[in-house]
């Protein structure tokens, strides 16, 4: 109060004074936006098996701050771990392919501790015929709570050995 009002430093009657309005700001929601990272991966990802769930692999870490990326149990680096609880922003993209003449299907969906989240998994269809290319790209966001310390996953399968996830 001194110092909002020096010309009152001899007064005692404060009671009558104007006092400054004090706001107590929440900093809580502000260090989840704060939080970030974005991460990629250098190599080709292969369907070794149809209808298979696999972890999509980030090895280079472009930035980050309030995430880290750890290894799953097989050793590869899979798990977006937040330091902080907030509700996140998660997108993504990946350019789908398929290395055959045929129609295929991948399936991406999120998991959450090695769970998967529910109604998170969304299905393109990748055709290739002689002559095209036969890639698609997937992209989109994922809205979600996540408690500090805890990890997330980016989850795909296709309907056959010939889908791979392109680096490129």
């Amino acid at each position: 109060y001194m110092n909002l009002y020096p010309t009152h430093l001899n007064s005692t009657d404060y009671a009558n004074a104007t006092k400054p309005v004090m706001v107590d700001a929440d900093v809580r929601p502000a260090e989840g936006i704060l939080s970030w990272g974005s991460f990629s991966d250098i190599t080709t990802q292969s369907a070794s098996l149809a209808n298979t769930a696999y972890s999509m692999k980030l090895n280079t870490i472009e930035g980050a701050s309030g995430f880290t990326i750890e290894n799953d149990s097989l050793g590869f680096p899979t798990r977006i771990k937040a330091l902080k609880t907030g509700v996140y922003n998660l997108q993504f993209s990946a350019q789908l392919e398929n290395t055959a003449n045929t129609n295929i299907n991948f399936d991406i969906w999120l998991a959450y501790t090695g769970s998967n989240v529910i109604r998170s998994s969304t299905a393109i269809d990748v055709n290739k015929t002689a002559g095209q290319l036969g890639r698609n790209v997937a992209a989109w966001n994922f809205v979600y709570p996540i408690q500090a310390m805890d990890y997330v996953e980016l989850k795909w399968a296709c309907s056959s050995t010939t889908g791979v996830l392109m680096a490129d």
